[in-house]
């Protein structure tokens, strides 16, 4: 997905990734990931964006719950002209 997550006018980067298992403890379900890179990082430096570990920041599923990054949605629902965020996760 794309939105201006920081207000400095582009568009910042969200990948949703279901079947990440960071933990590589849950073997039967997958806990899923959710990465934000800022747009002004990939615009700077594009041949350096090449991983996972160059995301701001990164939402993994608590405890109970999995495939965070399989659905999410971005909008600006609170009128502040920034992207608003909203996720999906099932439960085990």
């Amino acid at each position: 997905g794309l939105a201006d997550s920081d207000g400095d006018g582009l568009s910042d980067v969200f990948i949703g990734a279901p079947r990440d298992n960071p933990s590589g403890l849950n073997t039967t379900f997958y806990s899923g990931s959710l990465y934000l890179f800022l747009g002004q990082d990939i615009l700077t430096a594009p041949d350096e964006f090449l991983g996972m570990e160059k995301a701001l920041t990164t939402w993994h599923a608590p405890k109970g719950y999995r495939r965070v990054g399989l659905a999410f949605a971005l909008g600006d629902v609170d009128g502040d002209s920034l992207a608003d965020l909203f996720l999906l996760m099932g439960d085990d």
